[in-house]
Formats: structure tokens, C-alpha cells, sequence
């Protein structure tokens, strides 16, 4: 959260990429290539929220952020060495018989072909991000509203 809201040193945030997880995360990879794409800061913690909301996960507060700065005391340690000579290889082969084995395997037999049900879609969460357009899978496109302009009386109307 840190990067989206405030960003980070060049070596935290190679640091951060090298983290496990974290480029799996399609909704925060997402949300740092709308970022870096423009995306004014609250439009994108607008829609950040709502998907968050959408997808039922817990959402990420900019508050938080302030709340833990300066919190945690954490070290972060770059080293540059070599890696171990590899063995060459030239694919020199001195005769046939240093290649392996010359006899023909068995007849080929194809493996014979299964059907599996797959019910995972990949949402675009980068073209809600950027644009606004949220593809839910289902035939046509849904338009969710931004948080402030659908504000009145205190509470926001949902449209779907």
C-alpha cells in the first residue's frame, strides 16, 4: 500500500517485486500499472475500494498507510556476487554409441483426451482501474458509478 499511496526507495521497491506473492496479485499489479499510468490518486483508491468491496476481500485504507509509517524498523540488505561457473557445453558427441540409447521405444500411443470443466475467469481489473469499465464475463459491459458523484444523503446508491 505503501507504493501505491506514497511510494517507495528504488531498493524497497525491488525488494518488494522479489517478495513471493506479490506478482501473482493481479488486483495490486493492476493497480500499480494504473498509477503509473496516470489514474488521478482518488479515482484510483475510489475503484480500488469498490472491487475490493465487490470481491468481497478486505479493503485497503490510505490511513493505514500513516498509521503503520514509521512503525515497523526493518533492514534491507542488497548483495552483489556472482553466481556459481556453469559447466559448457558444446554439443560435441565423440561417436554414436557416447549419444545413448539407438533403440526405437515402444509404438506411440496417444493419450486419449479429457474434457475438464473450468469455471475461472480472468477479470480486467487494470481497464476498471484506468477506464471505469468492469468486465464481469457476462455477456455485456458494466458501468459502476464513482463513489463521490453517486453520494447524496449520506449513503451511496448502488447501480448494477
Amino acid at each position: 500500500m505503501k507504493e501505491l499511496l506514497i511510494g517507495l526507495p528504488r531498493t524497497e521497491y525491488r525488494a518488494l517485486l522479489d517478495a513471493p506473492g506479490v506478482l501473482e496479485d493481479d488486483l495490486f499489479v493492476s493497480a500499480l500499472r494504473a498509477k503509473h499510468f496516470g489514474v488521478p490518486e482518488k479515482v484510483l483508491w475510489q475503484r480500488l475500494r469498490l472491487v475490493q468491496r465487490l470481491l468481497g476481500r478486505q479493503p485497503w485504507e490510505p490511513n493505514l498507510v500513516y498509521t503503520y509509517d514509521g512503525c515497523f524498523v526493518y533492514e534491507v540488505e542488497e548483495v552483489r556476487r556472482s553466481i556459481r561457473k556453469v559447466k559448457k557445453y558444446s554439443g560435441f558427441v565423440r561417436n554414436a554409441s557416447a549419444v545413448g540409447s539407438k533403440r526405437k521405444s515402444s509404438s506411440f500411443r496417444p493419450e486419449p483426451e479429457s474434457f475438464e470443466w473450468n469455471t475461472d475467469m480472468e477479470l480486467d481489473y487494470f481497464n476498471f482501474l484506468s477506464v471505469g469499465e468492469f468486465n464481469s464475463g457476462l455477456p455485456g459491459i458494466v458501468f459502476l458509478p464513482d463513489e463521490s458523484k453517486e453520494r447524496r444523503n449520506g449513503h451511496p446508491k448502488t447501480k448494477l
